[in-house]
């Protein structure tokens, strides 16, 4: 009887195994395995800061692969395209004062829309003296 039970656990947590190895081989976290959106050329629509009106806004980027780099209103930027996803940041240093931007940006077809964190503090330095946060909506500009 002990040998039994003992060979019905052990099946049982045999297939409880299986199970979830092919549950974990299934699973891919958060990665997006589907190709890069195709992001190069020019984007112009709005920033909205929190408590204040849009003002425009222009992004301009070239892209090879899932590597992505431009401008946004003046500022260099550069990062990464994954799947609809992009994220990219730029700095943009004034009499000593840095200004950081960061965009993390939905790509819906010929839209994208998501947000800028803008901090400033010393050059490439964090925590910053200011954050501020706006979002932001943009059009691919046809060309």
């Amino acid at each position: 009887m002990k040998n039994a039970v003992a060979t019905i656990c052990f099946s049982i947590l045999a297939m409880f195994a299986s199970s979830s190895a092919l549950l974990l081989t299934g699973c891919g976290g958060d990665e997006d395995d589907s190709p890069p959106a195709a992001v190069a050329g020019k984007w112009q629509g709005t920033r909205t800061l929190e408590g204040a009106g849009p003002d425009s806004a222009t992004l301009t980027l070239a892209q090879n692969g899932d590597s992505v780099n431009g401008t946004w209103d003046g500022v260099a930027v550069g990062g990464t395209v994954s799947g609809n996803s992009l994220v990219l940041s730029g700095f943009k240093t004034q009499n000593g004062i840095s200004m950081h931007h960061k965009l993390e940006l939905s790509i819906s077809g010929e839209t994208m829309t998501g947000t800028e964190t803008m901090g400033i503090g010393n050059a490439g330095s964090e925590p910053y003296w200011l954050s501020q946060k706006a979002t932001v909506s943009l059009a691919r500009v046809a060309e």
